[in-house]
């Protein structure tokens, strides 16, 4: 592989691994020792996986000028996936913006997730919401309780004239 194609291939994998960080999937991610070779080192990017994302993923990333090998990607992502992980392959064609390959069972399963999650979170916020209202009702009977106060502090000053 000539040094320009290997240069442009590890940009890749450190923009890759920067939008994992950007994003806040995964902090720690950065590129694979040696993008993959190692055995027990697979994909090109090293994440920590303490993500609340529900699947494990593996990124292949691959930067070229034509997408002919597309089929020969997929089969090697896929190669490097173990039993309970799943292949990412993310490809960034020149002059085109980059796209990321997935199954699609897994997208659905991550969209479920956020819309699961997104659930969620507007149900937390409508017990605020509520917890909120109470707190503003508390409020109005305190405030109720001080005029009442005022107004026999006053009935009591006056029968002592």
């Amino acid at each position: 592989m000539p040094l320009n194609s290997k240069q442009k291939g590890n940009r890749w994998e450190r923009e890759i691994a920067k939008m994992y960080r950007d994003y806040k999937i995964d902090i720690y991610a950065g590129r694979q020792p040696m993008s993959g070779a190692i055995e027990t080192l697979k994909g090109d990017i090293n994440k920590s996986h303490n993500t609340a994302i529900p699947i494990k993923f593996v990124d292949e990333c691959k930067a070229t000028k034509n997408s002919y090998s597309l089929p020969s990607w997929w089969k090697q992502a896929n190669e490097q996936c173990s039993q309970f992980e799943k292949p990412l392959l993310h490809i960034k064609l020149n002059n085109e913006p980059p796209i990321t390959v997935l199954y699609s069972d897994d997208l659905f399963s991550i969209m479920g997730a956020l819309v699961a999650s997104e659930n969620k979170l507007l149900n937390l916020d409508e017990n605020i919401e509520s917890a909120e209202e109470k707190k503003d009702n508390w409020d109005k009977i305190d405030a109720i309780n001080k005029i009442k106060f005022g107004i026999q502090s006053i009935k009591n000053g006056l029968n002592k004239l």
